[in-house]
């Protein structure tokens, strides 16, 4: 589905960058925005997040990103 495309390119996104990838939430959540498009809204935004959490992708910690580099 265009949905397990778009969340596996954002995977890939985050697994390339590496350690560059962005260690805090709120940079996180811009970044994502912006690997999904311009005309992304919040909710997409949210829903993308929450998918990468529960398929064990990232995980949060109080403000700090943790990414699962599998």
């Amino acid at each position: 589905t265009p949905e397990t495309k778009t969340l596996a390119r954002i995977q890939q996104g985050l697994i390339r960058m590496g350690s560059k990838a962005p260690q805090k939430v709120k940079p996180f959540r811009r970044h994502v925005g912006a690997l999904l498009g311009k005309g992304s809204t919040a909710e997409q935004i949210a829903a993308i997040v929450a998918k990468l959490e529960a398929t064990g992708a990232v995980w949060f910690i109080g403000d700090e990103v943790v990414y699962n580099r599998k």
